[in-house]
């Protein structure tokens, strides 16, 4: 407990004061004690320090006007005034008790025969007993602290935290102008709503650099904050929510010592979780690469990636756009991007493995789980920006030993992706069809020669009936579904047919013909 008003009263040279006004406020904290034999400025007091006073210098600091003066000391946070009436047959004030009683000041009276100077040494060695149990006390608490780091434990730092300032703790991110609480204490069981930007750059009373008090909104404490790691995109920050007894000053160093070796427990455990991830990356770059792999290296990776030999895996590349073009290095340069990506998809299925490149992201699932169709609608779900998208491809299914076949596969799968912008989201590799068997979907000249001759012709001289033609194809040589697509009437349809016919010198009967057509026509459209 902080050494309280109260405490003064059980002092021996101060058993016969008395307590006049603000008896319901004698748990305020104290923190230093002040003579006042001249006029003070309440300006510069500090907080929650006691001024003591004589009856007389009193009278020549205030006059008459109690009133503004003990309102001066309440702004200050004074935690009591100690008057001392030298004179035998003088009483204190009423204006003086009125004044201390209606702002909540702790009054005491000390009775003619005391000894000032007695009543001074007795209170500051009170404090200094005081403080020096408190330091040993944290000193403990450090080397708790510094205990604590060895097993990486956030959890129990931040319990003991707040057993150590009697308050809830938090470990918090700011989303959108909201606290998002990560961890917590036991004791705080629901959080006050509060607003980030109604924060306060410091705190009522302690004036330390580098805090935040944010009201709540329903008048339920106050959140008091210092950020872990800034700047940041998106800076922790560890709090302290005050509403079962106020922080005291000395519980800033309790939370400045907290969120020191906070930071080391996370700088380490992200130290770790990237040598792991190396470590993963380098597995699987053996896995998908020529790198020659004997038998026993083969099964370590396996194992070591958690997956089985028997069984067959997939593979999904992700990659990101700006305005529906690739990004050389997106996720590189974009690594928040990446993660939160990644956060998606290993939140349905954890079991995923993941590496990252600098121009996308590779995973590695088994077969089924998930399906292709749940991939896609999770797809769906990724956060967009205001030009951003992002395209994908799945390989299919391969035992291990043929893993790279899956990946070359996606990777081919965006390669056409991006050829064909109409196009967007994920797809299988065996989705684009003959588009796979395409020696280029970007080079113009080696697409042209599979495009018929008279096709070609139909397409720079006959644009109405190349559109007939690619919609009767289209509508599986339906005249009615077709006419209904070119909004035209089915004998206007025939009539087209009969010109296409004498054009093209075919009945429309030879299923290779057919497939040449379909062919060409798509190839048209891309190019």
């Amino acid at each position: 407990m902080p050494f309280a008003v109260a405490a003064l009263r059980q002092l021996p040279a101060l058993q016969n004061a008395q307590v006049l006004a603000g008896a319901h406020f004698l748990t305020n904290p104290v923190n230093n004690l002040i003579l006042a034999n001249s006029r003070p400025n309440t300006q510069h007091l500090a907080t929650h320090e006691v001024l003591a006073v004589t009856l007389n210098d009193l009278y020549q600091i205030t006059g008459n006007d109690f009133r503004t003066f003990i309102a001066g000391l309440t702004d200050q946070q004074c935690s009591a005034l100690l008057v001392h009436n030298t004179d035998p047959l003088a009483e204190l004030p009423a204006d003086l008790i009125t004044a201390c009683e209606a702002q909540h000041l702790p009054l005491l009276a000390l009775p003619y025969q005391s000894n000032e100077r007695e009543v001074f040494i007795s209170i500051t060695q009170a404090l200094y007993t005081d403080k020096q149990h408190q330091l040993r006390y944290y000193q403990q608490a450090d080397r708790h602290f510094a205990s604590l780091t060895q097993s990486n434990s956030r959890q129990s730092l931040i319990d003991t935290l707040a057993a150590l300032v009697k308050n809830p703790v938090v470990l918090f991110q700011i989303r959108h102008d909201q606290v998002q609480v990560l961890l917590h204490s036991p004791d705080l069981t629901v959080l006050p709503e509060f607003h980030w930007q109604h924060r306060r750059t410091s705190p009522d009373s302690v004036t330390l650099p580098g805090y935040f008090w944010v009201p709540a909104h329903d008048h339920h404490g106050r959140l008091v904050a210092t950020p872990l790691f800034q700047p940041a995109a998106n800076p922790l920050y560890l709090g302290v929510l005050v509403k079962q007894a106020p922080l005291q000053p000395i519980d800033f160093s309790a939370i400045e010592s907290a969120g020191n070796f906070l930071k080391l427990i996370i700088t380490q455990q992200s130290a770790n979780q990237q040598n792991r991830q190396a470590y993963t990356n380098d597995l699987i770059d053996d896995l998908l690469t020529d790198r020659p792999m004997s038998a026993e290296h083969f099964q370590q990776t396996l194992t070591q990636l958690h997956l089985q030999p028997e069984c067959t895996y997939q593979v999904v590349t992700i990659h990101g756009l700006q305005n529906g073009q690739p990004v050389p290095n997106y996720f590189h340069n974009h690594p928040q991007t990446a993660r939160r990506l990644i956060h998606l998809l290993k939140s349905h299925w954890p079991d995923w493995r993941y590496r990252i490149h600098a121009d996308y992201l590779l995973f590695i699932f088994r077969e089924g789980a998930p399906t292709v169709a749940e991939l896609q609608t999770v797809f769906t779900q990724l956060p967009l920006g205001a030009t951003e998208t992002y395209k994908g491809g799945i390989g299919t299914p391969q035992l291990p030993r043929q893993l790279k076949l899956s990946a070359n596969q996606a990777l081919q799968t965006f390669k056409l992706l991006t050829a064909l912008p109409q196009m967007t989201g994920l797809h299988t590799f065996t989705e684009l069809g003959f588009y796979r068997c395409l020696p280029s979907l970007t080079d113009h000249q080696q697409l042209k020669p599979l495009i018929p001759e008279n096709l070609l012709q139909l397409y720079r001289q006959h644009p109405e009936l190349y559109q007939t033609l690619s919609a009767y194809l289209n509508h599986n040589l339906s005249i009615k579904q077709s006419a209904a697509a070119l909004f035209i009437h089915p004998k206007t349809m025939s009539y087209r047919l009969g010109k296409l016919r004498e054009l093209l010198h075919t009945d429309f009967s030879d299923a290779e013909e057919l497939f040449t057509f379909n062919v060409g026509l798509h190839i048209l459209q891309l190019i």
